[in-house]
């Protein structure tokens, strides 16, 4: 799988976990076009990067036990100059 893809999907998943949607793991799997495995795949990934990340049989989704947004990538941060290449001073 391209990393494209999967970024995409764990972001996809994040979202529909963010809002209580994912249904069963083989409905989310299906709708996104992987296998059950691969989903059980994203969630454990999802885990390890500190989504708190439960299931409700009751309501069939997953959900955030802990309130939190996905973000993966790079933010720019902010208070420091770039003087050379490669080299940064704190503001």
């Amino acid at each position: 799988m391209q990393f494209n893809n999967l970024f995409e999907n764990l972001r996809l998943v994040a979202s529909l976990i963010e809002s209580e949607s994912t249904g069963t793991p083989h409905d989310l799997a299906t709708r996104i076009g992987v296998t059950d495995r691969t989903i059980r795949n994203y969630i454990k990934m999802l885990r390890e990067m500190g989504g708190d990340i439960a299931y409700s049989v009751r309501l069939q989704t997953y959900y955030l036990r802990t309130p939190a947004t996905f973000r993966l990538g790079f933010e720019p941060v902010t208070g420091y100059a770039i003087h050379e290449k490669n080299h940064f001073t704190k503001l």
